[in-house]
């Protein structure tokens, strides 16, 4: 445990376990006074036999290239799925049976739904 921070910095802290205590893992920091101490200040029983770093929460995510390309093979393929439903829908509408109505309704609740997922993809919240 030399090499771990004695700042203050919050780090995982870990214990191998033995007879008296189970292996664990636990949010911890290095306290000058106390040694190590949980996130509340208090002195944990016997020093951690290792630690690691948390990650930076504002770091930002990079974007997975295979995440990527499947992102743009899916908008390709609504934006097609998106010209076929409203070509069916105009022949649908066209037609006017009662069948053709529920037809247009269905293809429109899709049509929507499509644009969610299109508008989600392009802002990167999918």
């Amino acid at each position: 445990m030399e090499s771990a921070p004695k700042d203050g910095t919050r780090v995982l802290v870990c214990w191998d376990g033995d007879e008296k205590m189970s292996p664990h893992v636990e949010l911890g920091k290095w306290k000058h006074r106390f040694g190590w101490c949980n996130t509340y200040g208090q002195a944990f029983n016997g020093d951690p036999d290792r630690w690691m770093a948390l990650p930076d929460p504002t770091a930002a995510p990079s974007p997975s290239p295979d995440l990527a390309e499947e992102n743009e093979r899916l908008r390709e393929a609504l934006e097609d799925t998106q010209a076929t439903l409203s070509a069916v829908k105009a022949e649908a509408i066209a037609d006017g049976g009662g069948t053709c109505v529920w037809i247009a309704e269905t293809l429109n609740q899709q049509m929507i739904d499509n644009r969610a997922t299109l508008q989600s993809i392009s802002t990167g919240n999918p």
